[in-house]
Formats: C-alpha cells, structure tokens, sequence
C-alpha cells in the first residue's frame, strides 16, 4: 500500500509564494536512501507538495522533514523582517 500525502500553503502573495518555492524546490530531489518520492509545485499564491511513501513511518519521515524546512525557512523569513524594521 503507498501512502499519499498532499500539502497546500497559500501564501499572503506570490512573490513569498515564490521565494518559499525556490528554497523548497532542491528538497524534491531523490535521495539514494530516501524512500519517499516528493514533488512540488508554484502557482501564484499557492505551493503544492505531493509525499509519495511506501509505508507510514516513511511518509511520517517525510512530511516532518517538509515541515521542518518549511518551519526553518518561515523562521528565517521572519528574522530578516524583524532586523530590516529595527
């Protein structure tokens, strides 16, 4: 049984759509050891991550992993913005 996972961000523009996307996107390559397949797509305002997982502890691995560069480049986003105020 394959487990599909299907992410949607909508974003606040599509310029930070776009800047979430292009640090995303080296993510989608395949890794020799991974299991699991991810594509990701950019459209105006809105990503689209698809997890492709044999089994439930890859797709669980998978998408923690998606969240935690999401998170991290959220975070950074963030940093910038609150130092370019101060």
């Amino acid at each position: 049984m394959k487990i599909r996972i299907k992410i949607r961000l909508e974003f606040q523009n599509s310029h930070l759509a776009e800047i979430f996307f292009k640090a995303l996107k080296p993510e989608e390559k395949p890794i020799p050891t991974s299991r699991s397949k991810a594509s990701i797509e950019f459209k105006g305002r809105e990503i689209k991550i698809q997890i492709i997982a044999p089994d439930l502890t890859s797709a669980r691995a998978a998408l923690n992993s998606w969240f935690r560069w999401i998170n991290a480049i959220n975070n950074s986003l963030s940093e910038i913005s609150n130092n370019e105020s101060s």
